[in-house]
């Protein structure tokens, strides 16, 4: 057992605890880097206990398990479509995604495609 015992963290690892200390205390994960090379994704990723969008008083009370969600943002630029944005949430097996970018018009005509492969997967997929 540590108890009463002083832990010191390695020196080459202190940045990781304190993005670790700091992603607990903000409740949020924040990234950016290359997922290839060439290719820069800035992501965040939060958990969140509100209701989905679109449901209000109208809609049936959610159980507090079932209110449980995750908030996500990608931005991405890709050489084709350019600067692209991702907002998803997800919460159980329903997802709410939202697309934007420098092409939208491109990304609105591939989306049916994207909503499709989705629900393959077994999720439920509604706009934003």
């Amino acid at each position: 057992a540590t108890t009463g015992q002083n832990l010191a963290v390695a020196s080459h690892l202190a940045p990781l605890v304190g993005q670790q200390l700091q992603t607990l205390a903000q409740r949020q994960l924040q990234w950016s880097g290359a997922l290839w090379p060439g290719q820069w994704l800035e992501w965040k990723l939060r958990p969140g206990t509100d209701e989905a969008p679109g449901e209000g008083d109208e809609g049936a009370k959610q159980t507090a398990a079932e209110a449980i969600h995750w908030d996500s943002t990608l931005r991405l630029q890709l050489p084709r479509l350019g600067a692209v944005e991702a907002r998803l949430r997800l919460q159980g097996q329903r997802l709410w995604l939202d697309l934007d970018g420098d092409q939208a018009a491109t990304l609105q005509a591939a989306y049916g495609e994207l909503h499709r492969a989705l629900q393959a997967l077994g999720l439920e997929v509604f706009p934003t």
